[in-house]
């Protein structure tokens, strides 16, 4: 890399203006690491970039590539006015540069201008990830409203991704506290693609979300019939047997066939965990959530620890588990509720 560098460099000294070579130069110093002089070389280059339009989305990549969303987004646009400009009629609407620009405003913190960017891409390959995150872009500026229509219309122009952009919109539901709203995006959903493994797991879960736990169970247990090694179903199913304290040896077979595929899963140790409590195996609960907190802190396994210290008869060690976790998530009355339901004193304050 370093001798190419060397041979652009006398190149240059010969030509310049020349803005091919000084973008080529500019991806040199990038995959150098030379941030710095890779956005130096890219300036030049378009301080006479010719009539290359391959130019301007080459200058656009390269500073996306080097972090810099501003100049991204610059040289992007100026590629989308240029070609207009070349063709006034020209359809645009499969340009993966718009998911460029929308990312590009993304990065600027800019999401409703993303979001204009990304309603642009409407076809071809990557209009199902435009839809995605313009959606998100919409409800992050308050139009949640707007977003849900775009990930309607998403699903009658691009059948072939109903599926995510079903599950996109029960989740921004969701998010919103909608619940009923989003079981019944989903059991549509589930209607409409009945043999779909990410429907089924996305609709249980959202099922078990919203209170209807013999629906989650049900789709659970069809997503098995299809694929009985499907991991998350698994670990969801048994986690749910678990939880509800029924059917504990099923529970075991599932939990152990999940954990087998995944054994570093923080949710399947969790789950592993909780099932061994269940049984009144208290040092092997202990190991499984510990283990499961080392690899990812999580509020909800946190207690489910501290459960399983009271039932275990270390309620010191209880207590300090607790007061970590009023120390990382902050005192609250459900925290006091659960102190209180397990007989723990809370920590000085």
């Amino acid at each position: 890399v370093n001798r190419t560098r060397a041979l652009l460099s006398r190149f240059l000294d010969r030509n310049p203006d020349n803005p091919y070579i000084r973008l080529v130069l500019g991806r040199v110093e990038q995959r150098l690491g030379r941030r710095s002089a890779a956005l130096q070389a890219l300036d030049r280059a378009m301080k006479h970039p010719g009539d290359d339009l391959q130019i301007y989305f080459n200058a656009g990549q390269l500073a996306a590539d080097c972090g810099d969303a501003i100049r991204a987004e610059k040289h992007f646009k100026a590629y989308v006015e240029k070609l207009r400009a070349s063709n006034p009629d020209i359809d645009l609407s499969r340009l993966e540069v718009w998911l460029q620009l929308g990312n590009a405003a993304m990065a600027q913190k800019a999401p409703a201008r993303a979001a204009k960017y990304y309603s642009e891409l409407q076809d071809g390959p990557f209009a199902v990830q435009a839809r995605l995150r313009e959606a998100l872009c919409l409800a992050d500026t308050g139009r949640l409203d707007d977003a849900l229509k775009s990930l309607q219309k998403g699903r009658e122009a691009l059948p072939l991704d109903a599926p995510a952009l079903y599950s996109a919109e029960a989740n921004l539901l969701m998010e919103a506290h909608r619940g009923n709203e989003a079981f019944r995006v989903m059991k549509e959903a589930t209607e409409k693609f009945p043999s779909d493994p990410q429907v089924l797991y996305d609709s249980a879960m959202i099922a078990q979300e919203t209170g209807h736990r013999d629906e989650a169970v049900s789709l659970l247990k069809a997503l098995l019939a299809i694929n009985p090694d499907h991991v998350q179903a698994n670990n969801a199913l048994g986690y749910l047997y678990a939880e509800e304290n029924e059917h504990l040896d099923e529970a075991g077979k599932l939990l152990q066939r999940a954990y087998n595929a995944e054994p570093l899963d923080p949710y399947i140790l969790d789950s592993m965990g909780w099932l061994a409590y269940r049984e009144g195996r208290y040092r092997a609960a202990y190991e499984f959530t510990q283990a499961s907190l080392k690899r990812l802190y999580d509020p909800e396994v946190a207690k489910h620890l501290i459960e399983i210290l009271c039932a275990d008869g270390r309620r010191s060690e209880a207590e300090g588990a607790l007061a970590d976790l009023i120390s990382r998530e902050g005192a609250s009355a459900e925290l006091d509720a659960f102190a209180k339901r397990l007989g723990l004193r809370l920590p000085a304050q």
